[in-house]
């Protein structure tokens, strides 16, 4: 067996072309990565931010663990000093006077933004967690739901979730009043959260999605997406949220 050759490369572009030359066949050699895990953390908040910047005509690369937009490096504690178009706090919504519309992990309102917060005794990390726990028990698969619990990566919370075949009206009879604990919990034992939402204004919101069931059949790059007169679908979740920001602001319910 040859010598292993270490590599340290000084840019992604670099490693990406060693990286897809594994792909070639007959495979001139073989190659493996070992990152650090603080690296690992790194990439996954930075490399959506340089396919933000390149699906808006920016130049963007990865230098180790910063990103590259326009000639301006940014590390992870930069983030919020990115340019609008690659910000993903700013680029996951899109509002008017009349409605305001997000999708993706990024945006304070989505079920898969990373918040803590406990309800009879269990701490979730996401309303999505505790949403597609509360879906997995009304259909009858507990083990299912417990499965949901042990994992904290929010995209297998909903693949487990949505993995349980059934009649779609069993699930869609009951679901406001399952989520309706989600939703309310996250923003009253988050303060911030709490304000950001009181914050929104008096417009509708919608969970911008192409689903009919969740949303309003049109995804956040639609042009139309802010016309609220011409919205379809039951866009439950922007109306369970409408209803908890109506709570808030009322006073009925405290946030912590």
């Amino acid at each position: 067996m040859p010598n292993p050759i270490i590599v340290r490369f000084l840019n992604r572009s670099e490693r990406n072309k060693v990286w897809e030359a594994r792909r070639l066949t007959p495979k001139p050699h073989t190659v493996n990565e070992d990152l650090p895990d603080d690296y690992k953390k790194a990439c996954g908040r930075l490399i959506p931010v340089m396919k933000a910047a390149k699906a808006a005509g920016l130049k963007s690369t990865l230098i180790m663990d910063t990103v590259k937009v326009e000639g301006t490096i940014y590390s992870t504690d930069q983030l919020d000093e990115l340019p609008d178009k690659c910000n993903l706090s700013i680029s996951c919504q899109k509002q008017n006077d009349k409605a305001v519309c997000f999708f993706g992990r990024y945006s304070p309102l989505s079920n898969f933004y990373k918040c803590s917060f406990t309800l009879e005794g269990i701490t979730y990390n996401c309303s999505e967690e505790l949403i597609q726990q509360n879906r997995s028990k009304c259909l009858g698969q507990e083990g299912q739901a417990q499965w949901i619990l042990v994992t904290s990566d929010l995209s297998t919370q909903k693949r487990l979730g949505n993995a349980i075949r059934t009649d779609p009206t069993t699930w869609f009879d009951v679901a406001r009043s399952e989520i309706m604990p989600a939703i309310r919990t996250k923003f009253t034992q988050n303060h911030d959260l709490a304000t950001y939402l009181k914050n929104t204004g008096t417009g509708d919101l919608d969970g911008a999605t192409t689903d009919t069931f969740w949303g309003t059949a049109m995804s956040l790059n639609n042009i139309s997406i802010l016309n609220n007169s011409i919205w379809v679908g039951n866009n439950l979740m922007g109306s369970v949220i409408l209803a908890v920001r109506a709570e808030l602001i009322s006073s009925k319910i405290t946030h912590t």
